[in-house]
């Protein structure tokens, strides 16, 4: 091996992290299909699911529709932490958004 680390090895590097989620605020950024694939994997678990995103896709718009998600319709910036003070955030937005 030439001490660069594959995508395998970069992906496996990850801690598997197990926390209690049900109750807890996740602070979602972004409203496309990544985002959606996350909440779908997060609803189970029994979290308020707040979504940051100027836009929503349609299967999250459904969501928000049916009461599992709550939608602020703006974009993300580092004060909505500081409002918010949620438990979670996962960035699920583009990259200019990841690296605030």
């Amino acid at each position: 091996m030439s001490g660069d680390r594959d995508t395998w090895e970069v992906c496996m590097s990850f801690f598997p992290l197990f926390i209690e989620l049900h109750g807890k605020e996740i602070l979602v950024v972004g409203g496309g299909r990544i985002a959606g694939r996350r909440i779908e994997a997060l609803l189970p678990f029994g979290c308020r699911i707040h979504v940051v995103s100027p836009d929503l896709s349609e299967g999250l718009m459904r969501r928000q529709t049916e009461g599992q998600l709550r939608w602020s319709r703006r974009t993300y910036g580092v004060s909505v932490l500081e409002t918010e003070q949620p438990f979670f955030v996962l960035a699920a937005a583009g990259r200019e958004v990841n690296e605030t």
